[in-house]
């Protein structure tokens, strides 16, 4: 069913290095069934030909706002991008992904159907030239028109059967009222969680209807660095259990369980790896310290990697290789 295109939608898109992808998600953009829009291209400084690219955009078609500014990464383009957004709605797209020409429109009606202050839609992955389902944990949760307060949202974001990503969802514009944090990874899960502190009440509506197409691993992505990606996660779930006790004090254990395990996780890859411990010294450093006063019960691994890893790490290795070595001889 046409809707009546009388709100405005901001769609905001931060540019950094994506001269190879910029095309093809523009051409979703820019030929949207829903033609109400602002699309605000935000220029991050990018060095290659991008900036030249978002500026012939522009003057092609009306609806195209540029921001050039100095680089400072996704979060600091997409609150540029928020600043100047006069739409009644928001939405984010990457811009090496790109959207179905339906997503707006059909985003649109749903969440004003529900009267929700957000809407979520499921997504494809995009790789190797194709499309594929999304078989991850994070969408197991999606309900068609299932609607949930911000709060019960974020308990489900905890559990891991909804994802915290900003790119699938229709925002209302006065809903928004946080940035992102600029300097993060894992930016989303932190800019969700402030945005469920200050609105607790307001209504999360889902679909299952796939409208993103996420691009995985292209040479360059900071998701490509899973490393990087688990100190963010490790660093911002630190922060919020630093603060989650003044408000949702029932959800602390289980973030700290989940960040325990992890914290484990990266101690014994970073261990193993020589390469990537001497990128990441200090943050190894300062980690090690943290995992020497973690108590052994609550890592969830054999008892014996456990105090190799935490008083003898540079055995480690050679206990890893032996233990391979004997399992091999036992077959």
């Amino acid at each position: 069913m046409m809707i009546m295109q009388t709100s405005k939608i901001s769609i905001i898109i931060p540019v950094y290095k994506v001269e190879e992808y910029l095309d093809e998600c523009m051409q979703t953009v820019i030929n949207q069934t829903y033609k109400n829009l602002e699309i605000i291209l935000v220029d991050d400084g990018s060095p290659d030909r991008c900036p030249q690219m978002c500026d012939s955009y522009a003057e092609q078609d009306s609806r195209i706002k540029v921001v050039h500014k100095n680089n400072g990464g996704l979060s600091d383009a997409r609150n540029a991008g928020i600043d100047v957004a006069t739409g009644d709605y928001i939405g984010f797209v990457d811009s090496d992904d790109y959207i179905a020409y339906n997503m707006y429109e059909e985003l649109l009606t749903k969440i004003e159907r529900s009267r929700a202050d957000i809407i979520s839609s499921k997504f494809l992955l995009y790789q190797d030239g194709k499309e594929q389902i999304c078989t991850w944990s994070a969408l197991s949760g999606y309900i068609e028109g299932k609607v949930l307060s911000f709060k019960d949202y974020f308990v489900q974001v905890v559990d891991e059967t909804v994802d915290s990503a900003s790119w699938n969802k229709l925002y209302k514009k006065d809903i928004i009222t946080e940035y992102f944090k600029k300097g993060r990874n894992n930016e989303d899960y932190l800019f969700f969680y402030q945005l469920v502190k200050k609105h607790p009440n307001a209504r999360m509506v889902f679909t299952t209807d796939s409208y993103y197409k996420y691009r995985q691993q292209r040479s360059g992505s900071i998701c490509a660095d899973k490393t990087g990606l688990d100190l963010a996660v490790l660093a911002n779930k630190k922060e919020i259990l630093l603060d989650i006790d003044s408000w949702f004090p029932s959800l602390k254990e289980k973030i700290q369980l989940q960040r325990d395990k992890l914290l484990f996780a990266v101690i014994y890859n970073l261990t193993l790896d020589r390469k990537a411990r001497s990128e990441f010294e200090r943050e190894y450093v300062l980690l090690r310290k943290e995992f020497l006063k973690l108590p052994s019960h609550r890592i969830e691994a054999n008892h014996i990697d456990v105090l190799i890893l935490k008083y003898f790490p540079w055995l480690y290795s050679n206990f890893v290789d032996f233990r391979l070595k004997l399992s091999n001889h036992c077959k």
